[in-house]
């Protein structure tokens, strides 16, 4: 059976990172950074805004 992209991709970060804990760890953390560089953006853009209102 042919494996999906993710699969494929995976598995080579698997062996690169060389746990899937690793991936896991990373993965979660770039999913945090861009949550939080959403949220501080919002803010600011918010905040300067009303500032120069």
């Amino acid at each position: 059976m042919k494996k999906k992209f993710f699969e494929r991709f995976s598995d080579r970060v698997v062996c690169i990172t060389g746990s899937p804990g690793a991936f896991i760890t990373a993965s979660l953390l770039v999913v945090v950074w861009a949550v939080c560089v959403t949220l501080y953006t919002l803010i600011i853009l918010d905040t300067t805004s009303l500032y120069f209102r």
